[in-house]
C-alpha cells in the first residue's frame, strides 16, 4: 500500500490531518479540470472547493483506496455537470458535420488550455469531455442529457473558435491555482462545520450549499447558537462563499438581536483589511460587503436596529473602503442613522478621536455637511472644549478646499460620481456659510484660553475655515511666549493669506527655533513678501536640513520663471536634502503664475466641484461605474461603455473588470446584471439618493 492510498484509509476513518495532505496533493488536478469546464477563475475555485469538500463527505462509499484519483474526478465532472445545466446557454446552434480536433504539440498545451477556457459554456463542456477526459461522443451526450447530433456540431464549432483564438493569443499563462492556504482553510472549516451541524454524522452530511437549499434551519442553530470561537470563525470564514443565501439567514438573525449572529458579521468584516479583491482598482469595498449591506437594507424593518448592526460593523473593518461603504449606508438612513452615528462619536473622550481616516463615524458625518457642523458648534458652547474643538479642526480638514452647489459652499460626499452633465448624480453637499462663520467665531475666543493646546487647535480651525476676518488676532498670537503657538500662528497666517504680517515672517526666519524657523519659510513661500528670494537663499545654508529644504520649495512656490535655472542648478548640490527639495520643486509643484482673485471674490473656490464641470472620479473605479449606469437592465456594448466613459477614464479596463467580477454577465455582447452585481448596483444607488437628499439642502430634522 503506497502512500496516497494510506492517506485515503486514514482519511476513511476521520483523520483530517491525512485529508488535507490529499487536498495539497491533487488540487492542482482538480482546479485545472474545473477551470477548464468553467473557464473563469473564481467559479473554478468554487467548484474545486465543493469537491473536495464532496469527496470527504463521501469518502466512506470509496472501496478500494487505490481508485481514489479517478473518483475524485468522477466526482468533480458530476458537480460540473450540475454547474453546467444551470448555467448553459439555451439557445438553438445551428447544426454542422463533425470533424476530428487537429493535434497539438506540447509547447502549444498550455495556450490550447487557456483557450478552452473561454470557450462559451456551451462548447466547452463538450470539448473537456471528449477530447480531454476521453469519453465517447455518446455518453457525452447521455452525461449533458443533449442530443448526439448537438454534441457533434459544438464539437466542430469548438474547433473553429479553438484554432481563431489560438492565432490571436501568442502567450498565455499555464492554468494555476490562484489562491494560497485560504483555499484548504475553507474546505477544512466547511468540513468542521458540517460534522458539527450533523453531529459528526458524516453519511448524512452535505455541502453547505445544498444544506442552505434543503435544511437551512441546521445552518440556522450553528448560527444563533454557536458552539464555540471557532465555530463563528469558520461560519465568518466560509459566508463570502455561500453567497446571499448564507448572508441573508445570517442578517436576519441578526436583526432580529442575535448577538452571536453579530458576531459572526463583525468577524467576517474584521477580514477585509486582507482585500481578497483583485480589480486593479484601489479603494474598492469588499464586494461582500455589498450583499451584507444589501440585506440589511432589505431587512430593515428596524431602522435603528439596522443602523445599530452597521455601526458595529464600521468599527470592526480595518479596510477603509469598506468601512466608509457602511457609513455611508447608515447616513443613507436620515435621521435614525445620522443620531446613532453622531451618539457614537459622542462616546468618545479621546481628543485625538476626529483625526484618523480609519475613524469612519466621524468621516461619515462630517459628509453630513450643516447638520454635523451646527452640532459640533453647540456641543462647543456646552462644554468639552478639547475634544469638540478638535472635532471643528478636522471638520474644517475635510472642507477647506471646498467649491460652491447653487452659490453655497459645498463639499463633494464620499459617493461623488463625477463627470456628468446630470446634477442628480454629483453629490455635492452644502454648507451653510453662517454656520461656518459661527464655527470660526467660536474657534476665535479660544485664542484667548490659557491653554497652548485649544490655543494651537484655534489657530488650525480659523485657517482651515478661512476666517480672513480674525487674521489681526491670529497675528497677536505671533509674540505668544510658547513657541507652538507662534508656529500654529505662522502656518495660519499663511493659510489666510496674511499679506500685511509678512515681513514680520522674514524676522521670524531668522529665529533660535528650527522648527519656527521653518515655518516661517513655508509661509514665506506662499506669501511671496517683498525680500522673499534674498531671505530664502541664506536659508539654504541653515544648520537645520528640514529648513534647507523648506527654503528650496518655498523659492519654488514663488512661481518665478528666473528661478528655473537657479533651481536647476540646486539639483547638482552637494546637499541631497537640497537635490531632492530642488527636484520637487521644480516638477512635483504647479508653478503657474496665479490668477489674482477679483474684489468681493467668494472665499471658497469655483471650480473644482461645480456641476456640470465635475473632474471625473478616478481612472479605474467600479463603485462608480455601477453607479452610472441608471437601471437594472439588459446593456448593450455600446451603451455600457458610453456610460462608463463618462466616471472612468480607463473604460476598456472596467468594462473587462465588471465582468471578471461577477458583477456583469456578458453575452454576445450584451450584458446582464449578476446577483452580486445587482446588490451592488442598489447599494450604491440608494447612498447616492441619500447624497443628493443632503446636496440639496442637507439632512432635514423631523
Amino acid at each position: 500500500m503506497d502512500l496516497d492510498d494510506k492517506l485515503v484509509c486514514a482519511a476513511r476513518e476521520g483523520d483530517r490531518e491525512a485529508f488535507s495532505r490529499l487536498i495539497v496533493q491533487y488540487q492542482e488536478m482538480v482546479y485545472a479540470l474545473c477551470y477548464r469546464i468553467t473557464g473563469r477563475r473564481h467559479d473554478a475555485e468554487d467548484l474545486a472547493h465543493d469537491a473536495f469538500v464532496q469527496a470527504f463527505v463521501k469518502l466512506e462509499t470509496l472501496r478500494e483506496p487505490s481508485r481514489f484519483v479517478p473518483w475524485l474526478r468522477s466526482m468533480t465532472l458530476n458537480l460540473a455537470r450540475m454547474w453546467y445545466r444551470r448555467q448553459r446557454d439555451e439557445e438553438p446552434l445551428v447544426e454542422t458535420a463533425a470533424g476530428e480536433m487537429d493535434a497539438y504539440d506540447e509547447a502549444e498545451c498550455a495556450r490550447l488550455l487557456q483557450s478552452v477556457g473561454r470557450l462559451p459554456a456551451a462548447y466547452r463542456m463538450p470539448v473537456v469531455l471528449h477530447y480531454l477526459e476521453g469519453m465517447p461522443c455518446e455518453d457525452v451526450a447521455v452525461f449533458l442529457g443533449i442530443a448526439p447530433g448537438t454534441v457533434l456540431s459544438r464539437l466542430h464549432r469548438a474547433r473553429r473558435i479553438l484554432k481563431e483564438d489560438m492565432i490571436q493569443s501568442e502567450d498565455e499563462e499555464a492554468i494555476a491555482m490562484t489562491g494560497d492556504a485560504r483555499f484548504e482553510e475553507e474546505i477544512d472549516a466547511e468540513i468542521s462545520l458540517l460534522l458539527e451541524a450533523f453531529e459528526g454524522d458524516r453519511q448524512s452530511a452535505d455541502r453547505l450549499s445544498a444544506v442552505l437549499v434543503h435544511s437551512p434551519q441546521r445552518l440556522a442553530r450553528l448560527i444563533r447558537e454557536p458552539a464555540s470561537a471557532v465555530t463563528v470563525t469558520n461560519l465568518a470564514r466560509l459566508l463570502p462563499r455561500l453567497g446571499r443565501p448564507g448572508i441573508a439567514i445570517v442578517v436576519r438573525i441578526c436583526v432580529e438581536g442575535a448577538e452571536a449572529a453579530l458576531d459572526v458579521l463583525e468577524t467576517l468584516v474584521g477580514r477585509f483589511q486582507e482585500n481578497r479583491l483583485n480589480i486593479g482598482a484601489p479603494g474598492m469595498p469588499d464586494l461582500t460587503m455589498y450583499l451584507i449591506a444589501d440585506e440589511l437594507l432589505a431587512q430593515s424593518k428596524d431602522v435603528a436596529r439596522t443602523v445599530e448592526v452597521l455601526i458595529a460593523l464600521m468599527e470592526s473593518t480595518r479596510h477603509q473602503a469598506s468601512g466608509m461603504l457602511l457609513g455611508e449606508v447608515v447616513l443613507s438612513l436620515g435621521e435614525t442613522g445620522y443620531s446613532g452615528l453622531f451618539q457614537k462619536l459622542q462616546q468618545s473622550s479621546d481628543p485625538q478621536e476626529p483625526y484618523p481616516l480609519s475613524n469612519y463615524v466621524f468621516q461619515t458625518l462630517r459628509n453630513a455637511g450643516t447638520w454635523f457642523l451646527d452640532d459640533i458648534n453647540a456641543k462647543l458652547r456646552q462644554g468639552r472644549s478639547e475634544f469638540w474643538l478638535a472635532a471643528l479642526d478636522a471638520f474644517g480638514a475635510g472642507i477647506c478646499d471646498y467649491g460652491q452647489r447653487d452659490g453655497r459652499p459645498a463639499v463633494p460626499g464620499p459617493r461623488f460620481i463625477g463627470e456628468t452633465d446630470d446634477a442628480t448624480k454629483v453629490a455635492l453637499v452644502q454648507l451653510d456659510q453662517s454656520s461656518i462663520d459661527r464655527g470660526a467665531e467660536i474657534a476665535a475666543g479660544y485664542l484667548a484660553s490659557p491653554e497652548a493646546q485649544l490655543q494651537r487647535t484655534a489657530l488650525r480651525v480659523l485657517d482651515r475655515l478661512h476666517a480672513q476676518e480674525y487674521a489681526g488676532q491670529v497675528a497677536d498670537r505671533l509674540t505668544d511666549a510658547d513657541s507652538r503657538v507662534r508656529i500654529a500662528a505662522i502656518y495660519a497666517m499663511a493659510g489666510l493669506g496674511a499679506h500685511q504680517v509678512a515681513t514680520r515672517l522674514l524676522a521670524l526666519a531668522e529665529s533660535q527655533d528650527a522648527a519656527e524657523r521653518r515655518a516661517a519659510v513655508q509661509a514665506i513661500g506662499r506669501l511671496s513678501p517683498e525680500g522673499a528670494l534674498e531671505m530664502l537663499r541664506t536659508r539654504l545654508a541653515d544648520s537645520d536640513p528640514q529648513v534647507r529644504g523648506s527654503a528650496v520649495i518655498a523659492m519654488g512656490e514663488l512661481r518665478l520663471p528666473e528661478l528655473d535655472q537657479e533651481l536647476k542648478g540646486l539639483l547638482k548640490a552637494s546637499d541631497q536634502v537640497i537635490r531632492k527639495a530642488a527636484a520637487t520643486a521644480l516638477y512635483g509643484m504647479n508653478r503657474k503664475a496665479p490668477v489674482a482673485a477679483s474684489p468681493g471674490a467668494p472665499r471658497y473656490s469655483t471650480t473644482c466641484f461645480s456641476v456640470p464641470h465635475a473632474i471625473r472620479t478616478r481612472h479605474i473605479s467600479l463603485d462608480a461605474a455601477m453607479r452610472i449606469l441608471p437601471e437594472m437592465r439588459v446593456y448593450s456594448e455600446p451603451e455600457v461603455t458610453q456610460y462608463i466613459a463618462q466616471v472612468c477614464g480607463d473604460w476598456s479596463t472596467i468594462r473587462r473588470s465588471l465582468v471578471d467580477q461577477r458583477l456583469l454577465d456578458r453575452e454576445a455582447g450584451q450584458y446582464r446584471f449578476t446577483d452580486l452585481g445587482q446588490a451592488v448596483w442598489r447599494v450604491e444607488h440608494a447612498i447616492m439618493d441619500g447624497w443628493v437628499q443632503l446636496g440639496s439642502g442637507g439632512l432635514a430634522r423631523v
